[in-house]
């Protein structure tokens, strides 16, 4: 399924002098996916940024948004699915022990893990 996205009600500075998104602004609707937060408003702006530095250090990498990008996109709308905080807490826990799984088979077999192509290292 296709993301969608609605900007009409947003207030924010989204497009450059191009008229084009920025990429702070295509990141943000991108993002609503792994958060679990499909529309933005005043009260949970503080929460998908919560959300955000979970996901991101659960999936080892530095948290890419600021405060002030999410902060310019409330009444975003987008087709993502909606998770409950407990629904998102149980999908971070899954990724986690998904990280922690190929980790402890990469220590466990470390032959086939030279064997590899690069991009396979991840993936396993």
């Amino acid at each position: 399924m296709a993301l969608t996205y609605d900007l009409r009600t947003v207030k924010g500075d989204i497009r450059d002098k191009d008229g084009y998104l920025k990429p702070a602004t295509e990141w943000v609707i991108w993002e609503t996916m792994h958060v679990g937060i499909n529309k933005i408003t005043d009260k949970n702006k503080d929460e998908f940024l919560v959300r955000h530095k979970l996901a991101c250090q659960t999936a080892g990498c530095e948290p890419y948004l600021e405060a002030e990008a999410i902060e310019a996109m409330v009444g975003l709308e987008t087709n993502a699915s909606a998770l409950s905080r407990a629904k998102f807490k149980t999908s971070l826990k899954r990724r986690i022990e998904n990280h922690a799984t190929s980790a402890f088979w990469k220590l466990d077999n470390p032959r086939k893990v030279s064997k590899m192509k690069p991009a396979e290292r991840f993936d396993r």
